[in-house]
């Protein structure tokens, strides 16, 4: 697979990503990790795609609603095909039970791995480097697809 077709799986696999935090996909978001990926996330490590996905199901219940959105990537691949890293900044607008929102950009140091023709996450390092409340009149429509895209 050449580097620009790889780099174009890859965008596919992060908007794969963040479109199953955003219709609450516990399977589609799992389907993206390397069976044995490891998430590093604010100093805890799971490792695994069973444990990686408890953990989130974990901290999606503790939430009335959470919008991820990816913004600017860096990917590089390496010469085999077979592995590349990636820096994605995100922001996510996030609403803890019984709390006010929130607005978070963070940054995310990934290595994804190809080893059946699919490119998987095989790590995801995260970082805040933002957060602040969001105003206190916030509104959420939960979006769960559409039959018409048009």
């Amino acid at each position: 697979m050449e580097n620009k077709d790889a780099e174009f799986a890859i965008r596919a696999l992060v908007a794969r990503y963040c479109d199953a935090v955003n219709r609450y996909d516990s399977a589609d978001w799992a389907s993206t990790w390397a069976p044995d990926g490891q998430w590093h996330f604010l100093g805890q490590v799971h490792k695994g795609r069973e444990s990686i996905l408890a953990f989130w199901l974990s901290v999606m219940a503790q939430l009335d609603f959470a919008i991820m959105l990816a913004n600017s990537a860096i990917i590089r691949c390496d010469g085999d095909g077979k592995r590349a890293t990636g820096r994605w900044y995100t922001q996510e607008i996030v609403r803890t039970r019984g709390e006010p929102g929130r607005s978070i950009v963070g940054v995310y140091d990934d290595v994804y791995h190809c080893a059946t023709g699919e490119w998987l996450i095989q790590s995801r390092r995260y970082h805040k480097l933002y957060e602040a409340h969001t105003p206190p009149s916030e509104m959420h429509w939960p979006y769960c697809g559409s039959e018409d895209p048009q």
